[in-house]
């Protein structure tokens, strides 16, 4: 009666351990790649967020440079609840008439154009999961409000702002 049995692996058995291994770093392997594409998939988002932000600063310092398009604004945001804020109770397109010489009206269609095409390509990012809007909905709301009081949005074919906000 032999206390040792020596023990013996077929190649069969030795294959099966050989394909565990190959599976279990296999698994390794797609779990690695996944990683890497979500931390790549968080760069490009960070990316997308930051050259939305970088349009709104150029519209902005647009602002800073133009004396007469800084004073058309202030007396525009006279006209709302603070900058970015509600359009006042009775404020329409003729009121804007009376309010606004031709030429800072047609200043002022021309900047609100611009962030309704800013505020379009942000939605379209957004489409795309590259950036949230949620946050930023009420202040959306009203750059369309103020786009359309300027006459912006009457000849435009802007489908997914019409989407977003009608």
């Amino acid at each position: 009666f032999p206390l040792k049995r020596r023990m013996q692996m077929s190649w069969t058995e030795i294959g099966a351990i050989g394909e565990l291994i190959g599976a279990i770093g296999l698994f390794i392997s797609i779990s690695f790649v996944a990683y890497e594409m979500k931390l790549k998939r968080g760069d490009e988002q960070a990316r997308e967020y930051e050259s939305l932000r970088l349009k709104a600063i150029e519209l902005n310092f647009a602002t800073t440079q133009s004396p007469v398009l800084s004073d058309t604004l202030s007396k525009w945001w006279q006209q709302t609840d603070g900058m970015w804020g509600e359009i006042r109770a009775g404020i329409n397109k003729e009121t804007i008439d009376k309010l606004f010489q031709p030429e800072e009206k047609t200043m002022m269609k021309h900047y609100w154009q611009s962030w309704v095409l800013w505020l379009d390509l942000a939605l379209a990012k957004e489409e795309r999961h590259s950036y949230d809007s949620s946050n930023n909905r009420k202040g959306f709301s009203n750059i369309i409000e103020y786009a359309r009081i300027f006459g912006v949005m009457d000849n435009g074919n802007l489908d997914r702002l019409s989407k977003q906000f009608n």
